[in-house]
């Protein structure tokens, strides 16, 4: 087979399509405004307040409200996406499309990096309002190493929930799947179920996507504590039992815990939505040091690295 032929074949292989769809969206620079997940965030939005009412609504009318939102969203999302690849003549053009949208991280790793610097500068007022356009939780009191806990995990997580879950998912089902992966994990952060308002409505969004997470954060959880067992001992999870945190045992957990192990940086604490507090497990030392922020960047970029030399050569190999 001739070098024209064989590359666009090549191009075709899952392996290749996320290759070259991770590298397009490093350097692709596309507004928030204009990218369709800001769409599904909007409509989302604009649903709930329709539909929620939880001064007023038993919990359980709360539960059905979220179920419904829930599917109609996914329905709104997923169909015509499904439908397009299926009368399509170029699937695979549009499933790596769709591949690109779902990998969308660009503006989250620009706010991280701003809040480092506005630490650097000692601008904590400048770091607690980019923390608000991460996350809906109550920043205005964060200390520093409170605002650097918040920061690193947002990254750290988003690596996760955004990068190798999308293409996890992609592998084994396709874009429709990581499609359908990214829009609720876009869920459960626009309906979080520490925010009061949504500790019913959000519970559907929230145990889909953790269900949809498993796997993803277990790999990246037990890849991240045989590394650091590597690096800093064998007494790792001992002092992980020992946070007196009843689930130390979660994926989640594990995988920030290690995080902040190899690290040395700062992770976890509570959060607080709307006066109320939810207790979380802090990790690693409670030193205010901005740097930590840029620690967890690199990390990313080092496991961004990774999947990138990973994909490449599973894309060699079908040259072979």
């Amino acid at each position: 087979m001739a070098w024209p032929e064989q590359l666009v074949t090549l191009v075709q292989y899952p392996a290749s399509i996320v290759l070259l769809m991770l590298l397009l969206e490093r350097v692709l620079v596309w507004s928030p405004l204009w990218h369709p997940l800001s769409l599904v965030r909007l409509f989302a939005q604009q649903l709930q307040l329709r539909v929620l009412r939880p001064q007023r609504d038993a919990s359980g009318q709360q539960l059905l409200a979220g179920v419904l939102a829930t599917l109609v969203l996914l329905t709104l999302v997923l169909f015509p996406a499904w439908w397009l690849l299926d009368v399509s003549d170029f699937p695979s053009a549009l499933g790596a499309f769709l591949l690109l949208i779902s990998l969308h991280t660009s503006p989250q790793t620009a706010l991280v990096k701003a809040i480092a610097k506005a630490l650097q500068r000692d601008q904590k007022n400048v770091a607690r309002t980019l923390l608000n356009r991460l996350d809906s939780r109550d920043n205005k009191r964060l200390s520093p190493i409170g605002i650097i806990r918040a920061a690193a995990d947002n990254q750290l997580l988003s690596w996760v929930q955004h990068t190798l879950a999308i293409i996890l998912a992609y592998l084994i089902g396709g874009a429709v799947l990581a499609l359908a992966v990214r829009v609720l994990t876009l869920l459960a952060s626009q309906w979080p179920l520490e925010d009061p308002r949504y500790r019913y409505f959000g519970q559907i969004p929230h145990r889909l996507s953790q269900l949809a997470l498993l796997l993803p954060m277990l790999l990246a959880a037990l890849l991240v504590i045989i590394l650091s067992t590597l690096v800093r001992g064998p007494r790792l999870l001992r002092t992980l039992r020992q946070q007196q945190w009843q689930h130390w045992w979660l994926p989640e957990a594990c995988w920030l815990f290690g995080c902040a192990r190899l690290l040395g940086i700062p992770l976890g604490g509570p959060v607080q939505y709307r006066n109320e507090r939810t207790r979380r497990a802090r990790f690693g030392p409670a030193v205010a040091n901005p740097k930590a922020i840029l620690f967890a960047l690199r990390f990313t970029r080092i496991a961004d690295a990774l999947v990138l030399l990973t994909s490449l050569a599973f894309a060699a190999l079908q040259l072979l």
